[in-house]
């Protein structure tokens, strides 16, 4: 009886084992019918476009905004940290930058002056550069460059530096891209060739053509197209990632070749070329420059240097020949020929050409005309190289102020005579009338002498039957008005000095200026 019970209990274990066994293998099968059902309902939405009432796909969400939504790896469809796509989630559409920026990435570009830069400016050229006039000759740039998304291989988040190449580009008349590489760095200037990280999205560079020796000679192309309004821009390259090449992002700049080198008074003088001095472009920057300083180092226009502004015009000028005739009307047509083809407006004080001509003086275009024109190859002489600034500035005395010359002309034409005379007869550093034209409360700032002892300015003593006999006298024994005569002398007198400071200010008499350059250091004494 024992040995029936025990068999009993034996095979009812088996069966209860077999039960087990087969609730388990029913289970396994649920389990994978239900897997197989679920991945093909994600597999069938995977693809272009959200497809937000599909709620068995909500576990593989297009996180890059792509329109794909993640590929879901079916061997965790029950861990929804692993099942789209990982690693990482959202970047199965065979992107090679996935997981880096490149320039196809940039959504926008800032260009701007770097703060650095407009400080350094600010103090030691007295202006503040605009952002929205570039010149071609560019300065410390800052570069803010925008991404469009972060990428959704970034899982780590979004890398402190992003490698980026930078270009200067254009086109020529012909429509054929010229690019330069620009050197640029990090703002801290550590890292060559890269952008470094503002925010997750925003990353900055800096360009700073003035440490290149390589710029300047290279920018004549980017001057022309400016000249022809033809667009200049800078050109994004990220790196190549493998075959794939990054797609160019390029960002127009506001240009103008009206460079802006010193001031922000309201007389505008601005220098121009129509050759190339020195041969290149640095040697034209270099006269303009001596000119520049030289207008802040002589008196009265040294003290009143804030009441300048410097601008270089860049633009190569194609200007017929400029007249060496002293011909009234010649000197004006010219005058405003100038006036109407600089980059810089026809509305300045004064302009100053550097002019190829044919071994000429330099000269002023007429009195008060407002254009002088320094003729390259006379610069070029050994002998005035050094005096270029003080004979630029003399020039400046008859174009700003409309000085005369005081010393004497040899055999000047008698409509030119007779010009002089006019605007010694309106009042002027020249005149007729010393006891009118030189004296104020009182007192004399000028010489007066009588023949036979006589200061001839601009015109010599005339026969008694000359119709010119009236004699002009200077007022002083020398100035930097007497030109090529005055020995070293880079001052000018009282007289001279007043009429100056009358244009400056642009109201009252030159006379009533006397007493302030008759105090002021650099200005020839009374009576000298």
């Amino acid at each position: 009886m024992k040995n029936d019970n025990a068999k009993l209990k034996t095979e009812e274990k088996k069966r209860n084992v077999l039960k087990r066994s087969f609730l388990l293998f029913a289970l396994f099968v649920l389990v994978i019918v239900s897997g197989l059902a679920i991945t093909r309902s994600v597999f069938a939405t995977h693809g272009p476009g959200p497809t937000p009432s599909d709620q068995s796909c909500t576990i593989c969400p297009d996180n890059d905004k792509d329109g794909y939504r993640a590929y879901c790896d079916t061997s965790h469809v029950f861990d929804k940290s692993f099942s789209c796509g990982y690693p990482p989630p959202d970047c199965n559409d065979a992107d090679p930058w996935s997981h880096s920026y490149g320039s196809k990435d940039i959504a926008s570009v800032k260009v701007e002056y770097s703060p650095g830069y407009v400080a350094k400016t600010q103090t030691d050229k007295k202006f503040t550069p605009d952002s929205k006039k570039l010149n071609p000759t560019l300065g410390d740039f800052l570069v803010t460059a925008t991404f469009k998304a972060k990428k959704c291989g970034m899982t780590a988040g979004t890398p402190a530096l992003v490698p980026m190449k930078i270009f200067y580009t254009t086109k020529d008349s012909s429509g054929n891209e010229l690019s330069f590489y620009l050197i640029s760095a990090t703002p801290d200037n550590r890292t060559i060739g890269y952008l470094a990280k503002v925010s997750d999205l925003v990353y900055q560079g800096l360009i700073s053509t003035s440490q290149d020796p390589r710029f300047l000679p290279a920018i004549e192309p980017y001057i022309a197209s400016v000249a022809a309004n033809r667009p200049v821009e800078l050109k994004f390259v990220g790196p190549d990632i493998g075959p794939n090449k990054d797609t160019p992002k390029y960002q127009p700049l506001p240009m103008t070749n009206c460079a802006q080198t010193y001031g922000s008074g309201r007389h505008k003088v601005v220098y121009m070329r129509s050759y190339d001095p020195g041969t290149s472009l640095q040697g034209y920057i270099a006269l303009a420059n001596t000119a520049n300083r030289s207008f802040n180092v002589i008196e009265p226009f040294k003290k009143y240097q804030n009441e300048f502004s410097h601008y270089i015009d860049l633009k190569l000028q194609s200007l017929p020949g400029v007249s060496l005739a002293l011909d009234i009307k010649q000197l004006k047509y010219d005058a405003n020929m100038v006036r109407k083809s600089s980059s810089c407006g026809a509305r300045g004080s004064a302009y100053v050409l550097f002019d190829k001509g044919d071994n000429s003086s330099p000269r002023a275009s007429g009195l008060r005309n407002g254009v002088i024109i320094m003729d390259g190859e006379f610069i070029e002489e050994e002998e005035y190289a050094v005096d270029i600034g003080p004979i630029l500035v003399h020039e400046a005395g008859h174009a700003f102020a409309g000085l005369m010359d005081e010393y004497v002309y040899d055999d000047p034409a008698p409509l030119f005579k007779d010009y002089l005379l006019k605007m010694a007869a309106r009042g002027n550093n020249c005149t007729t009338d010393p006891s009118k034209y030189y004296s104020y409360g009182g007192f004399m700032y000028g010489l007066k002498l009588t023949p036979p002892v006589v200061n001839f300015c601009s015109l010599d003593d005339l026969s008694p039957d000359d119709p010119y006999r009236p004699l002009l006298n200077r007022p002083s024994y020398n100035s930097l008005m007497m030109g090529h005569d005055r020995k070293n002398e880079n001052r000018f007198n009282v007289v001279s000095c007043g009429y100056i400071l009358k244009t400056i200010k642009k109201g009252g008499t030159a006379k009533s200026y006397f007493p302030e350059c008759a105090a002021m250091p650099g200005i020839i004494p009374v009576g000298e």
